[in-house]
Order: structure tokens, then sequence, then C-alpha cells
């Protein structure tokens, strides 16, 4: 089956936009059936519903154009006063006639833009990476309207440009699992949004995960120091995708305030993302270790990771690893980083050494401080010299590869790169060791055997070669005082008069663009994703049925390689008795249509075009963007051309002849090192990018922290962290967010002008105070039974703040009889959870109806649940329902909120539990040790699916501390209590719009 679809622009930029829509608008028929006994005023109501879904659609179909064609965010910033007009159709009349008025004049197949009058405000923000400044925004107004029959229908829409340019700078806040305590994951887990360790502590904490741990987050912030153990941790970086699935910059940013120990685990850092746009250092994402890291493993920070196969190598990533120091021979096997450039961050201090700590996965005291005498030391990696760095060592190699992008690195960044660079602050030894930039040292240098440096090599002080030689770099030396070496050589220079062309096009070529379409996403509802899984009748590996096949392909062990990648994560998209890795889109032929029988995994289908007639596309397909051609004597376009004969670096001569590189080149003596000093090379290592310019430093004097200037700011803080979770800059919390005890208007006592709920008052903390908090009615009576006297049933639902839990001794463990049905209405009601206990046998949930209002959770005592769930049910009001194998996202919604009293704990020991929403416990211990109950299909920020995810937190949640983190443990981070609203954000090429919509302007 053929239909038709759209071309994408080419050449100019074009304004006027062709969209067909006949796959975007939603068809009404199956919920307004005409009745024949009032077939006039059910044929009215079609009609006028049927225009409204029309033109909202048409304004959505002009705002996923603007994520697509780069031209048009560009024309709307430099409209003007002049409206101007987008060409729009409909394939079948029967959806209605699109158009809009111009001075009461009706135009069909035109919709319109036109700037909004004495809009223009001011946001203060950081747009450009070169500090915060106020910047002018306006608005424009797109207007459609719908004909069908003699329905008419009118929808706007209002964009303004917002302060997120290209993605979020300092994205943080309660994401994902923050913690203000410490925390032991014995067996790994999978976190996703954000990630905080030690919020409330001090730097000297030391924190273990074993085992499997996956971070895919925007923000990471790790208090104190890290021990990584067996098996894997990796920190996955990737694009985010817009809810129209338009690829956006990726935004990761991980902090690590002291140092790393690495015991098993090698790929530290995954990079499977591209830059989108042009970027700043402020876009790139990174990874800072403010001390060091050291281990008994190899390690591989960067790695680039494309179509589940890995690549040590160049690849679209651009990314940026600051540490303190690293000391490559306290690592046993090879290092490799990249594509990225690394800054080693501490002068040569030498009267200052690093220990970096280790412990084992039971390692799980209170304070996790690095003066717990129980921590063996014996382990311990010690006498690491500040500042004194070595890449490579004697026994094994290390590589830092560059990142190339389709995109520029803007030119008022605060540091510009190519990626593969090496600077250093202190001293530098190299070693069996390959650079693929340059390398910068602020101190002395040391190159030794097996060193290869690809650019040039700078170094402010002292450069000394001990079994290295000028041959290890292949660019230029500059350097004052140099030992080991000559001090002249040779030198091949261009001749005078010869001109080198790099990578230019060869006269006697052209270039062609080739024609692009964008394929149509083939719908969830018709492709099934199939993950490989290991099974007992695999003889316990991993393996899966291909479509079409009736027998299972078994891929290994769950770790061993398959396709570039471990077997475990291997996973296809199924159409039928076809398959992709990626996600599946129909082919777009030639000529348009679309071919509903062929999928590919590119969201882009290209084909060559007649290149003396580039409007004529050929049924020729092809992976590149451009062809390239032969020119004929008299100018026409001859036969085609290969990349690298039409596009190379070449030689000409003063005639313009072109001649080889040897005729061009000629060797000359000259010094071997140009001097440093005068060489516009200074200073070594670049200014904008040293610890106090991207971070901060400490007063010497006062010891107060002093944030970088915001101009080349790059790594936040823990005040900012502390901020954007509502602490002090000493980390502690706000009472007024994170609520210990129910709010004083939900109690019963509300009426009590001696119950004093201000934390600001003196009397606040005093015991006579305390004891009137929490002044309920209890729900239940001692035996589990409902106590309908208590005035918070209605229906067999509780709608009123009230108290789960033993009546007559409320210390005891306290389980009710049957599932828990929860109302929730207008600011919310709030349940206090008093030494909760269920168990295997009871299968108990507390199911809540949030679509009305909010359902909070105060813990008291202990939460000790098995085969339990807590989970919003129904759909409404902004919020989701919750149920087995439903569609979680980033923005999904729940209407629940836990809090919890001081000492309180979650204990999850026996079997499945599933608890949904938002957790603000600052003084909760939470305790799990099993999967969830009820699973769901979480599609994350990225937009990658995980059908058989088994964490046991939806949502987001900071506690004081996790003890046990086992068995598939995992947070999937989803929205929090909030309700939807009626804007959305168009991401561009060019910044991120602010969409919000009206009917009937």
């Amino acid at each position: 089956m053929k239909t038709e679809n759209r071309k994408t622009l080419r050449g100019s930029v074009l304004f006027t936009v062709i969209c067909v829509m006949a796959l975007l608008i939603i068809f009404l028929t199956g919920t307004l059936a005409l009745a024949s006994a009032s077939s006039n005023r059910a044929h009215k109501s079609y009609a006028s519903s049927q225009a409204s879904y029309t033109a909202r659609a048409a304004i959505d179909a002009f705002v996923q154009s603007m994520e697509r064609e780069a031209g048009i965010p560009a024309a709307i910033e430099d409209m003007g006063s002049d409206p101007l007009d987008v060409e729009m159709k409909l394939n079948d009349p029967s959806l209605g006639v699109i158009g809009s008025y111009s001075e009461g004049v009706w135009r069909e197949g035109k919709i319109i833009i036109e700037p909004v009058a004495n809009s223009d405000s001011y946001m203060y923000t950081d747009l450009d990476g070169n500090g915060a400044k106020w910047v002018a925004v306006n608005a424009v107004k797109v207007t459609a309207t719908c004909r069908v029959g003699r329905e008419e229908e009118t929808a706007s829409a209002y964009i303004r440009k917002t302060a997120a340019t290209h993605n979020e700078q300092s994205p943080g806040g309660l994401d994902g699992l923050q913690e203000v305590g410490g925390n032991s994951f014995g067996n790994g887990g999978l976190i996703t949004g954000g990630f905080g360790l030690g919020i409330s502590k001090d730097a000297t904490g030391l924190y273990v995960a074993h085992n499997q741990t996956t971070v895919e987050t925007k923000s990471t912030f790790i208090n104190g120091n890290l021990v990584i153990g067996t098996s894997s941790f990796e920190i996955n970086i990737k694009n985010p995708v817009s809810e129209s699935g338009v690829k956006l910059m990726p935004n990761s940013k991980t902090a690590i305030m002291g140092s790393v120990y690495v015991r098993d685990t090698k790929a530290l850092v995954n990079l499977d993302y591209e830059m989108t746009s042009d970027y700043s250092q402020k876009d790139i994402p990174y990874l800072y270790i403010d001390q060091t890291i050291a281990g008994n493993a190899g390690l591989e920070i960067g790695r680039v990771r494309k179509n589940n196969a890995y690549a040590n190598q160049k690849g679209k990533a651009p990314f940026n690893v600051f540490i303190g120091t690293l000391n490559c021979t306290k690592t046993i096997n090879d290092i490799q980083i990249g594509g990225a450039d690394l800054y080693l961050l501490d002068e040569y201090t030498p009267s200052e050494k690093y220990t970096v700590m280790y412990a084992d996965r039971s390692y799980s005291v209170d304070e996790l401080a690095k003066e717990d005498v129980s921590r063996s030391t014996t382990d311990d990696i010690t006498g690491i010299v500040k500042g004194d760095n070595y890449f490579g060592k004697s026994s094994s190699s290390a590589v830092l590869y560059d990142w190339e992008s389709s995109f520029i690195h803007k030119t008022d960044s605060q540091h510009k790169s190519t990626g593969g660079n090496l600077y250093s602050m202190g001293n530098l030894t190299l070693q069996n060791c390959t650079v693929n930039g340059e390398v910068r040292v602020n101190g002395d240098c040391t190159i030794k055997s097996g060193v290869t440096i690809k650019k040039d090599l700078i170094v402010k002080g002292t450069l000394t070669f001990d079994g290295g030689d000028t041959n290890s770099v292949q660019g230029k030396i500059y350097c004052d005082t140099v030992s080991g070496v000559s001090t002249t050589k040779e030198e091949a220079q261009i001749k005078p008069g010869y001109t080198e062309h790099r990578d230019e096009l060869v006269d006697g070529y052209t270039i062609i663009p080739n024609a692009s379409y964008n394929n149509d996403a083939v719908p969830e509802t018709e492709y099934e994703f199939i993950q490989a899984e290991k099974k007992e009748e695999y003889g316990w590996k991993v393996g899966i049925v291909f479509p079409g096949a009736t027998e299972p392909t078994i891929l290994g062990w769950e770790n061993d390689d398959y396709e570039g990648a471990p077997a475990k994560e291997f996973a296809i998209y199924a159409v039928g008795n076809k398959w992709t890795r990626n996600k599946p889109y129909y082919v777009t032929k030639y000529d348009g249509t679309v071919d509903h029988d062929d999928i590919i995994d590119s969201p882009v289908s290209r084909y060559k075009v007649d290149p003396n007639d580039i409007d004529t596309i050929l049924d020729e397909p092809t992976d590149d963007e451009f062809s390239y051609y032969k020119l004929n004597e008299n100018g026409t376009v001859g036969d085609p051309a290969d990349k690298s004969d039409a596009v190379r670096t070449y030689y000409t001569n003063p005639a313009g002849e072109i001649v080889s590189q040897a005729e061009a080149f000629q060797n000359v003596t000259v010094g071997a090192f140009p001097a440093y000093s005068g060489s516009g090379k200074e200073p070594a290592y670049p200014a904008s990018m040293t610890r106090e310019a991207i971070y901060g430093k400490e007063d010497p004097d006062s010891h107060e922290f002093i944030p970088a200037d915001s101009k080349t700011k790059l790594v936040k803080n823990i005040v900012e962290v502390r901020k954007e979770l509502n602490m002090d800059k000493n980390g502690d919390y706000d009472e007024n967010v994170y609520h210990n005890h129910v709010p004083k208007k939900f109690c019963t006592n509300a009426s009590d002008d001696t119950f004093i709920d201000d934390p600001n008052d003196p009397l606040y903390n005093t015991a006579e105070n305390k004891d009137q908090r929490n002044k309920l009615p209890y729900a239940y009576n001692a035996d589990g039974t409902p106590n309908t006297s208590s005035g918070v049933w209605s229906g067999g639902k509780i709608i009123r703040s009230c108290i789960i839990g033993n009546p007559e001794d409320d210390t005891k463990a306290f389980t009710p009889n049957g599932n828990v049905n929860i109302q929730g209405s207008g600011e919310g009601i709030w349940i206090i959870l008093r030494n909760v206990h269920t168990e295997s046998k009871h299968n108990l949930d507390f199911l809540c109806d949030t679509s009305a209002g909010k359902v909070c959770f105060l813990i008291d005592g202990t939460l000790d649940i098995s085969k339990t769930d807590i989970r919003p049910t129904v759909t409404g009001g902004g919020v989701q329902a919750y149920t087995s194998g439903c569609k979680v996202t980033p923005k999904s919604c729940w209407g629940i909120e836990y809090y919890g009293t001081e000492g309180s704990k979650i204990d999850m020991y026996q079997n499945e539990c599933t608890l949904v929403g938002t957790f603000m416990c600052p003084n909760t211990t939470f305790s799990n040790k099993v999967q969830c109950k009820t699973p769901c299909k979480y599609v994350d920020e990225y937009g990658v699916e995980r059908t058989n995810t088994q964490a046991p937190i939806v949502g987001s949640a900071l506690f004081n501390k996790i003890t046990d983190a086992q068995n598939s443990f995992g947070v999937l981070n989803s929205g929090g209590a909030g309700a939807t609203n009626n804007t959305k954000k168009a991401y561009t090429a060019i910044g991120t719009y602010e969409i919000s919509y009206f009917t009937g302007s």
C-alpha cells in the first residue's frame, strides 16, 4: 500500500510549507454518531467538533514543521511587523477546508502568522553562554480556521521563544532519585531522571554501587566518594526527544565531588548522542570528578555507542571529562577516553596526596563518612600526588579520542575545541598513549616511549624526553626549556607560492544535494518490541525468536558480545515478518509515496536527483546527503565521482596547477621547538576552563565557597543542588515543603490557636506543640475492619484525612482487611500510614482516585509491605491511572505524594511491590529487595521503550538513605502531583519555543 508523503525542503530557505495532514486529524466518527431523531442538530455538533479538531491539527502540523525545518523559526524571528502566510492543504475534503481571514476576506489554503502587538517582555537568562542578561522576547500568533459544511471553527496558538535555547543548562530539582544521606546499592539498579547522593552531608562520605547499575539522568550529583563494584556501573548519555519525536540536544551533567574507585567495571560513560544544533561549552555533556579516579580495572570514559554497537573512535558526541588528578599507574588495565576533551584541574602540589577509598557491597554505615572505623582500609589506593598526572603507563596503554560533528562549535563559546585534547594544570607524564588532539601542560611534561600526539604539544614548564623523541609529536612543540633531544630538526614546509587546499572541492567537480524525505514512523500499534530473554529452555542463555522463525536464535550468555553489545541488551522492533534494530519507519519512495510494506530504521529516505535538473528525483536510493560529479569542459555536469576524488586535500603551484604533495613541500632546517613565550599559544591551560572558572573555589580566609562567574560556569555546586531541592546552603530541608507531620489545616484541631505550624516560630519544636500534631481520626478498627463511624468513609472509599493504624496501640503493626480505596479531593487529603504491615498472603493494594485532588501519605514508624501496590487508578484532571502494562513517560503525573516522620522507614523485603508517586522523605530510610508487583511500559525522555522493567518506584524520590537496593531496583522518573496545562514546546534548530493554544480566537 502506498500513500503520498511530503518532500523535505531543499536549497534556499522557503517559508511556504505544504503540510499533508491526513494522518494528523482525529476522526470523531465513532464518538459523534448521527442520531436519526435529531440528525440536524447532531450533524451540526459533528461538523463543529470536526472543524475545531482540524483547525487545531493544522497548527500542530505547523509546529512540527518548525522542528523539522530550520528556515521556519528563522523566518519567524525575522518577520518584523508584517504578517506571514503559510500554505496548507488537506488531502481529504471530508475533513474540511483550511484557511484564514485577512481583513474580513476568506482565503482558502492559507493560515496566517502575525506579530502580537505590545507583547515584548524580558527574561533574565544566559541564552548564548556569555553570562545572564536581560533579553527581549516577543510573541507571534498563528491562526487557522476550518470549514466543515456550513460550520466554521478557529484555533490560535501564541508562540514565544523561551529561556532554554537548546537544553536545560542546569537541570535539577526532584527528578529521579535523590538522597540527603548515604546509600548502598547492593545489587545495582536503574536510575532515570536525576540522581543525587549525600546532598545534606559534607563531601567525605563513601557510597557503594555493586553489580549492574545504570544511570540515565539529566543531572547526577554525588557529594562524596564513589566505589563502583563488580559487574557494571554505566552512565548512558543520549539525545532526549520531544513529544513529536524530534531529537533534542543532550543535557547530561555528572559531578562527583570526591574520588572514584573502579573495581571490575570497564565502561563508565557511554555516549549515544549527537549535537542537533550549533553548540557552546555550556551545551556539552560532562563528567566532573573533583579529586581522582583509580582502581584495579580498565576504564572507558565517553565510549561512543551507535546502534547498540561500541566503537572507540571519532563520533558525533562532544564530551568533556574534568578530573582533579589522573594517575594511570594506579589502574591495572588500559584507559580509553573519547571522543572527549580531558581537563586535569589540579596544580602540582607535592605536599598533598589523595587516598581513594574502597568498601565492599555490605558497607552501609549510617553516615558513610571517611572516619567510620568499621571500614577496612586494606584495599585503599594511597599516595596519589595532587597535580602529578600520568596518562598511560609501561604495562598498558591509554587513548584519548577526538570527536566530529555536523554542527559547529560556536566561535563565541568560552573555549572552542574539536575534541581529543588533553589539558593539564599540573605536571604530566605520557607513556604508551595516543592523544588525537593537542596536549597543553601548565607545569612540567615528560614524554616516555610509545607516545603519539597527533597535534601540537604546548608546555609552559620544562619538557623532558625520556624514552620518547620528537617523532612522538605530529604537530609542533612549543616550549622554552627542553631536554633529552636535539634542538634542531628537518621540517617539511610548503614552498613559497604554493597553496594547500585542505578538504576542498577540487576544480572540475561539483556537488549536488540529494533529495530527502522524512519517513513516517510505524505506529506503536503496528510493531512489537521484542527483547532477548534468558530462559531455562535456552540453557539459561539469552535467546530471541526472530519474526517468521519457529525456533529461537541463541545469542549467548548475558554479557557475551552480540553485534557489539551484551546479548542481554539485544532487542528488535518487529513489523510482521520484518524487523529493525531501532524504531521502524515506512520507506518513502523516490516519488514521495509511502510504501507501507517496506520498513527501515532510519527516519530519513534519500534519493539522488538529476544533476542537470535537481527538481527531478531519481529512483536511486542513497545514504549520502550529497552526490558528486565531474564537470565537462563546457561546464555541464558529467559522470558521477567519488567524494574522495571530489573533496580532498590537494596542492597547487604558483600557476594554479594541481601538483603532488612532494612537489609542494621542501625540507628546511629549523629550530626544533618554537618558544612557548611569545608564541601566541599562551596560556598553556585555557583560563576559561580552570576549576575556578567552571566550578568555583573556596575563599582561603573565610572558607566560604565562591561560585564561578556565570559566563564560564559549567559545573553545578552543592549549594545550587540544595537550593533546587528546597534546602538551605547547609543541607537543612524546608519543612514547609518536606512535611514531617500533617499540615495543621488538615487536622481536626486546625482551629486551635495554640497549635503552631510555622517552622520559624520558636515554640514550633517544643514537646507540647509536637503533641498537637497529626490529630486525625482512625479509619479502621483494631481488627482491620473499616470504622464506618469515623466520618472518613463514603461508598467504600476513604474521602477525608485520617490515620491507618491500630487505634488501640499504634506502636503495633497494623494490617487493613482488603484493599484500601482512597478518593482525593480539592487541595488533597492526608493519610498517615502508622506502622502498616502487609504480607504476601494479603495481596493488598492502596488504590487512589486522584483525578479530583491529590493524596498525601505520611509514613509514621515503619511501612513494611509485601505484595502491595500504592498507585492511582483513575485517569483525569491531569493525572493518569497506573495499571499493568500502561505506558509511562517522564511527563506522566500521578497525584500521589509521600512524606515521612523523623526516623520513619519503608521496608520491602518479601515479595513484589510497586510504589507510584513523588517521595519527599528526607527523614525516611528506604530498603528494598523486591521487584515491582505491577509492571509498566516505560518510555524515557530519550524515546527508549522498556517493556520488561521491574522497578519498584515509579515517580521521583528523595530519601534520607537507601540501605538495600536489590533485585531490579530502579526509579522510573515521572512527574509529581501537578496537573497538565494547555502548553507545549517546540524544539527547533535555533531555539525552544513555548506554544499556548486557544480555540475560538
